[in-house]
């Protein structure tokens, strides 16, 4: 049962960061149109555009994976390994529950969280690029 509400728990976060990921990159994408069209004048393909973005956003995450997952570590560190509860929590010794959460850091979940969130970096660039490349070069340089 605790499994089924840990892995509930794990897809409603990462649909979070697939929202916060494709909200926040199509902005940046369509922020630069104009960029792209001035590249693609210059003899750019628009595959070699994709492949700019994708790297990028590559980059960002990869980034972004590491900085969490070192913060998340030293956070367990000075917790001790355990988060105390009790003074909001004083009801659960009544139903059986303990008052301290454990907290174990499994090399498996911080594997499937970094290889979930590059995907979903993966997909987010991908579709507002496809988009940018999609507008003509003459209308994306003369701006919206």
């Amino acid at each position: 049962m605790l499994d089924s509400v840990t892995h509930l728990f794990f897809g409603i976060i990462m649909a979070a960061l697939g929202f916060g990921l494709v909200n926040a990159l199509v902005t940046a994408i369509m922020e630069r149109r104009r960029e792209f069209g001035v590249m693609r004048c210059l003899g750019m393909n628009p595959a070699s555009v994709l492949v700019q973005v994708s790297l990028e956003s590559g980059i960002l995450m990869i980034a972004g994976v590491l900085r969490g997952t070192v913060l998340g570590m030293v956070l367990v560190t000075i917790t001790g390994g355990s988060i105390n509860l009790e003074r909001f929590a004083r009801g659960l010794d009544i139903v059986g529950f303990r008052s301290h959460i454990s907290v174990v850091i499994e090399s498996r979940d911080v594997f499937n969280v970094s290889v979930l969130s590059l995907f979903f970096c993966a997909m987010a660039s991908l579709i507002p690029t496809i988009r940018a490349n999609r507008v003509p070069v003459l209308q994306a340089v003369s701006g919206p």
